[in-house]
């Protein structure tokens, strides 16, 4: 791997990006790791995934140049790179366990779309987000309805269309993150989040995340029936179990994650 430094501690799955490029800019090749990573993720060993960056930015986006630099190359090539990026996104929103995005610096465009492909965002006090696509004339392409279902229509165009930077407490205050701290706080947070994970059954975990994934595409009558499937399946886990025996015996459950 050239653009990421893959570990594995305690059921936990961390990718660092470091793509070696100022900024840590992301290419074709950054997408085309991280999406063999992601199918190469064992989901009934792993509880959960951090992804973070190494340098002071979490990610200054895409680096075009390459593509730029060959007008008659430029749509084919963009397709085929925007239909890679998008793949390996959709694979990191649909993963089975819960995602953290640790944010420091700028966290730009592309590098953007990448953290909000996560369930959790943790940022520094001093990380700057935003989408400056209309500025060069591009259109926001890995995701946008991402943005669209956390902040809203109006946000979102003001994201969009004007192509400013905004700080980590407005995205928050917009609810697209759920922590803001002090850097020296990072890794407490991060703590917390391990740990937190650690200690819940994986299969319950797994059977939330794909209602809540699924619940802007289902009607009411439908997704009340998705619960219902998904409820009857739990109840025959050992976990459910296992809830259920430590309940009563006042005792710290061990799940087993069947």
């Amino acid at each position: 791997m050239t653009n990421w430094i893959v570990q594995f501690d305690s059921g936990i799955a961390r990718l660092t990006l470091n793509t070696g490029k100022p900024g840590n800019r992301l290419s074709l090749e950054t997408f085309a790791e991280l999406n063999d990573i992601l199918l190469g993720l064992n989901a009934s060993k792993i509880h959960g995934l951090i992804l973070s960056a190494e340098g002071d930015d979490f990610s200054q986006g895409m680096d075009l140049t390459g593509f730029l630099a060959t007008e008659k190359m430029l749509p084919q090539s963009m397709k085929e790179l925007f239909a890679i990026c998008n793949e390996t996104l959709d694979q990191l929103y649909h993963l089975p366990i819960p995602t953290l995005s640790v944010i420091q610096g700028n966290c730009i465009g592309g590098g953007f779309l990448l953290a909000l492909a996560t369930d959790f965002r943790l940022a520094e006090e001093t990380a700057k987000f935003g989408f400056p696509e209309v500025k060069q004339s591009l259109v926001v392409n890995l995701g946008l309805k991402r943005v669209y279902q956390l902040v809203g229509e109006n946000r979102t165009k003001e994201l969009v269309l004007l192509g400013d930077t905004i700080s980590a407490k407005k995205l928050h205050n917009w609810g697209a993150l759920n922590w803001v701290i002090e850097k020296n706080d990072l890794e407490k947070k991060i703590e917390y989040f391990t740990d937190k994970v650690a200690s819940l059954p994986p299969l319950a975990v797994k059977s939330n995340k794909k209602l809540i994934g699924n619940l802007p595409a289902l009607s009411q009558q439908e997704s009340t029936e998705l619960e219902n499937n998904l409820q009857m399946e739990i109840l025959q886990t050992a976990d459910f179990k296992e809830a259920i025996s430590s309940f009563l015996k006042k005792r710290k459950p061990i799940f087993s994650g069947k």
